[in-house]
């Protein structure tokens, strides 16, 4: 599933950082 940084939507999200989940945030 290819979701896009929901705070700077031009970068995928490719890298989980924990605990704040890159997921979510950049």
């Amino acid at each position: 599933e290819k979701v896009l940084c929901r705070i700077c939507f031009e970068a995928e999200i490719g890298v989980v950082l924990l605990p704040c989940r890159h997921r979510i945030l950049c």
